[in-house]
């Protein structure tokens, strides 16, 4: 935040003297801003921009209603310049510019406000462009070879129209569970030929994005045994680990991964593991796994780098039948508590700085939920929008705006997005953005 002489109000900046110009940071709603002269009689630019996060593609407009003039004058010259070559002149205060960017990128936005008495003024704002992406999620369907998999474009929203694939020979798609992408973008899928009943013979299918009903795998990886490996996640060194919650264990495979085979373990884990739900591996080579079977104590094992097969873990409480785990850039934890009767169901974070043992989650949000929620996989965007996967009894993906909304108690989702299938077989479980 900022501490020189200015106050936070909707989000946006208010500026203390005329003589300054702003730039906003992105996602923070508005920008307010005076150059060329320090008279009181001077206009004022106020610029806003809806979303100040986007994807290429998406419409940006930015709203100048705010700005003033004046008594006695009226607008001379209206630009707003939208940062990537372009600039659009508008008739009056009471117009809005739309844009749609073309590539991904950091564009600062400038309006620019001249009266009919020569006073200039100017305000402006970043807005952040990301690379058009789609989100992807299955539906862990053995029942018929439909629902194996299935996409939108993003932003989501609940009137999205989706993209189903369906399971063939050729994909080699049948009871889809957790999914992750790695560092080339492609799609790495959890798939059991063999059938949805525990224990059984798992691969994993991997896709070029973006994924269609034609396409079929690059690589296909065989996992050893027979388990039931639910979520998967890559390191930062482009090692997979997957856990496996019929076997209570979670398995560490060295990369790279450039011919298909039947993957042998580098690592298996076991201490205390019980019936695992979720995998996550931070910056510093630390691994975490969710105990579903946790009623509030050795909800979260956390093995400390240098992972090694002798590591004790030690744990993270306070979760009822965690599912999924995510960890954002600042290296905080996210996951889900999800009691049997979904009275207390919620979405939490552990901080940073509060991951030591017997920690509890540093936030509980249980806003936005409704029925008997489960949180099995969790995914972020380009953006740092939070995806969730829920296999609950109100099968959706739910997307957290976390991207313009600092997580807390009370964020509800932007979009909670379900159709027919979700609802058919009753369950989202893995999920994943590129």
């Amino acid at each position: 935040m900022f501490a020189w002489g200015q106050r936070v109000w909707r989000g946006g900046l208010v500026a203390t003297a005329l003589s300054v110009s702003l730039v906003a940071a992105p996602g923070l709603g508005a920008a307010v801003g005076a150059t060329g002269s320090s008279s009181p009689a001077a206009p004022r630019a106020v610029l806003t921009l809806e979303p100040a996060k986007t994807f290429v593609g998406q419409v940006v407009v930015a709203d100048l209603a705010r700005s003033t003039l004046a008594k006695g004058t009226s607008v001379r010259s209206l630009t707003v310049n939208w940062g990537d070559g372009r600039t659009v002149r508008l008739g009056g205060l009471k117009s809005a510019a739309t844009h749609r960017y073309a590539r991904a990128g950091r564009f600062i936005v400038i309006e620019t406000l001249v009266d009919t008495k020569g006073h200039t003024t100017r305000a402006s704002m970043a807005e952040q462009i990301a690379k058009a992406s789609r989100v992807y999620w299955d539906l862990f369907n053995g029942a018929a070879p439909q629902f194996q998999l299935e996409s939108a474009a993003l932003p989501l929203a609940a009137s999205s129209i989706d993209r189903e694939i369906t399971g063939t020979s050729g994909n080699m798609l049948r009871c889809t569970a957790g999914m992750t992408t790695d560092s080339k973008g492609r799609l790495w899928v959890l798939s059991y030929p063999g059938g949805c009943s525990a224990p059984f013979a798992a691969t994993i299918q991997v896709f070029t994005t973006p994924v269609t009903q034609s396409s079929v795998p690059v690589l296909t990886f065989s996992l050893p045994g027979t388990g039931d490996d639910d979520n998967l996640a890559f390191d930062p060194r482009g090692h997979l680990w997957v856990e496996d919650s019929f076997n209570n264990a979670v398995y560490e495979f060295a990369g790279p991964f450039t011919t298909s085979t039947a993957l042998v373990p580098a690592l298996t884990l076991t201490k205390g593991i019980n019936t695992p739900s979720g995998v996550a591996v931070d910056a510093r080579g630390d691994v975490f796994v969710a105990n579903s079977k946790s009623a509030g104590s050795n909800s979260i094992a956390v093995f400390h780098a240098p992972v090694t097969a002798a590591t004790v873990p030690t744990f993270l409480n306070g979760l009822h039948s965690p599912g999924g785990l995510a960890l954002d850039a600042l290296g905080n934890l996210y996951a889900s508590t999800n009691p049997p009767t979904g009275a207390g169901a919620a979405l939490v974070r552990y901080n940073s700085n509060h991951l030591a043992s017997g920690s509890v989650p540093s936030i509980v949000d249980r806003s936005g939920l409704h029925g008997i929620p489960y949180a099995a996989s969790l995914a972020w965007d380009a953006l740092g929008n939070l995806y969730v996967a829920d296999c609950g009894n109100e099968a959706s993906i739910r997307v957290y705006p976390l991207a313009t909304s600092p997580f807390g108690p009370k964020v509800a989702p932007s979009a909670v997005y379900t159709n027919s299938s979700l609802r058919s077989v009753g369950c989202a479980w893995g999920v994943a953005v590129h």
